[in-house]
């Protein structure tokens, strides 16, 4: 590829997110660090953010999508999931296969989990 060429550049800024902190979600929502049109692997972006903060970074996907920025995320987050019109691939168990938000285990856990927490925590 060319210097200039940047149809499709892999990064993984988990600097950036880690970098944030969880006083931060400003910098989330008016700078997004992404040159566009690209293509984004982001390996587990939710692990130092706050729900809220996950949220404001679905906010800054949804805008590049609009951009015609693609996006390859792998996570464990019910809301990193959620993303309106993403493609939810599930490896567990072989083979990968297309399953829908509400079929995803964190998903079901987490919804069982919240609506009552006492039957899950009484058995730990």
């Amino acid at each position: 590829m060319k210097k200039t060429d940047t149809v499709c550049r892999w990064t993984v800024p988990v600097i950036y997110l880690e970098s944030l902190g969880i006083n931060a979600p400003r910098e989330l929502t008016d700078e997004f660090p992404f040159s566009l049109p690209v293509i984004e692997a982001l390996d587990e972006p939710e692990t130092p953010l706050s729900p809220i903060h996950q949220l404001s970074l679905l906010s800054l996907i949804m805008n590049a999508v609009g951009n015609d920025c693609q996006f390859i995320i792998a996570t464990h987050s019910p809301l990193m999931m959620a993303l309106p019109g993403a493609t939810i691939l599930s490896f567990d168990p072989p083979p990968i296969c297309s399953i829908a938000w509400d079929e995803v285990e964190h998903v079901t856990i987490m919804r069982a989990f919240l609506n009552d927490p006492k039957s899950y925590l009484r058995h730990l």
